[in-house]
């Protein structure tokens, strides 16, 4: 029987450790979120595995057998996967049911942890500072001017994020004075940028912050899955939807300029390249006859390019569509 792993071995997998549930594999990027290196792992053997191994982004969170990585991530056939990696019949109906499950759209009524959750991050909120600039992120993807929509970490929005996780997720210095927090083993410090993720009728459901280096991590609790982060800008323009928070941002950016600064389009940031289809669906009932821009990542060096796929499937449901990828001289538009 094959694994995922073999799969994935061609393309950059490497073995870094042997972990509580066998030799752990890391790299290269996750397909729904597009992170990679210590973040995307796979084991060959796994206890909850029921074939064909089993994989997990410490990112994003999503995580499951063989036969739901192929079916889920890569959009390969149930019986292609099924065939790939030699699962029986019945188990890889069993997880095709559970990956259909998982498109939904996150309930209307959260639960009890999603509701502390949001009531976290947006108390979190209420403590950082608002309209983000100078960061190392931003100026990175070149961003050099304030973002009101994204707020800047402070020690109080720490400190309340220590009392509801543990005090032992802050991180202190040799003062003992608190110098960040500690979120899915990345450090986040003061001045890091905050985001909320919401719903279309901005109802908060979580948060993703960023640190100085791009790593990024969602606030424990946030369920990612229809998520979105909202960008504010003309309501009568088209809507444009990014995959990422400094690609909206840019691609803002791009169509101002090129309408002379007289248009700033409302936006969409995409948390990841599997969320494609949830969001799009859940924009198209806020705006029924919106015209969409879409403006993906092209995945290139990922197996069937997760980021351009997933756009395209969004966007033939939701329609009113059309399709843009970056070049070394601006976007070019994309057949659906």
């Amino acid at each position: 029987m094959k694994t995922i792993l073999d799969l994935l071995l061609a393309v950059g997998m490497k073995r870094v450790a042997n972990g509580k549930d066998g030799p752990e594999f890391h790299g290269p990027h996750c397909p729904a979120c597009g992170t990679g290196d210590d973040r995307f792992i796979v084991w060959s053997e796994h206890p909850k595995s029921r074939g064909g191994g089993r994989f997990l982004c410490r990112q994003c969170g999503r995580t499951g057998d063989g036969v739901s990585f192929l079916v889920d991530l890569m959009g390969w056939s149930l019986q292609a996967a099924r065939e790939a990696l030699g699962v029986n019949a019945s188990g890889a109906e069993k997880i095709a049911r559970q990956v259909k499950s998982i498109q939904k759209f996150p309930d209307a009524v959260p639960d009890e942890k999603q509701q502390r959750t949001a009531k976290l991050a947006e108390q979190m909120r209420n403590a950082c500072k608002p309209s983000a600039w100078g960061h190392r992120y931003l100026s990175d993807h070149g961003i050099h001017y304030p973002i009101g929509e994204l707020f800047i970490l402070t020690e109080p929005a720490m400190r309340l994020y220590a009392a509801a996780m543990g005090q032992n997720k802050l991180v202190r210095d040799k003062s003992g004075r608190i110098g960040g927090i500690e979120i899915a083993s990345f450090t986040f410090r003061k001045f890091d940028l905050f985001a909320l993720l919401t719903l279309p009728d901005e109802t908060i459901h979580g948060a993703q912050l960023i640190n100085s280096r791009g790593d990024k991590a969602l606030l424990p609790g946030t369920q990612a899955k229809g998520l979105s982060f909202h960008i504010e800008g003309d309501t009568y323009a088209p809507m444009n939807f990014g995959e990422g928070i400094a690609n909206s941002l840019n691609v803002r950016r791009f169509v101002s300029e090129a309408a002379d600064g007289s248009l700033r389009l409302e936006g969409v940031a995409v948390i990841s390249a599997g969320n494609w289809v949830v969001v799009a669906e859940a924009w198209r009932k806020f705006y029924p006859n919106r015209p969409f821009f879409f403006f993906p990542d092209n995945d290139t060096h990922l197996p069937n390019n997760p980021g351009l796929n997933n756009a395209i499937k969004a966007a033939r449901l939701v329609g009113n569509t059309r399709i843009f990828i970056a070049t070394s001289h601006g976007f070019k538009e994309v057949a659906i």
